[in-house]
């Protein structure tokens, strides 16, 4: 099976970004994170200098219900590459396993 077919197959069977927990609360929280964190933390690591684009939660969580997903220590600041990196490898992301 092609990789297409797969994420458009994975794509169909998840949840709305708002049944995810990513409406406008999460809309809010993250652009104010941003503001406080406005580079990727991975990147600064590895030596680089990139605007954050996104708010990544370090442990994983299973959705809004999860005590993990609002809690602070929990987040950090990615760009879209470090985070679909990070998803695809750790997370089982991207109908990975």
């Amino acid at each position: 099976m092609h990789k297409r077919q797969a994420t458009q197959r994975y794509d169909a069977t998840r949840a709305t970004p708002d049944a995810r927990g990513y409406g406008r609360r999460w809309q809010q929280y993250s652009q104010a994170f941003r503001r406080a964190h406005p580079l990727c933390e991975q990147c600064l690591r590895d030596g680089r200098t990139t605007a954050a684009q996104c708010v990544d939660h370090i442990v994983p969580v299973q959705g809004p219900a999860d005590p993990r997903f609002w809690e602070h220590g929990n987040h950090q600041a990615l760009c879209n590459s470090c985070h679909s990196i990070k998803t695809a490898t750790e997370d089982g992301g991207y109908g990975n396993r």
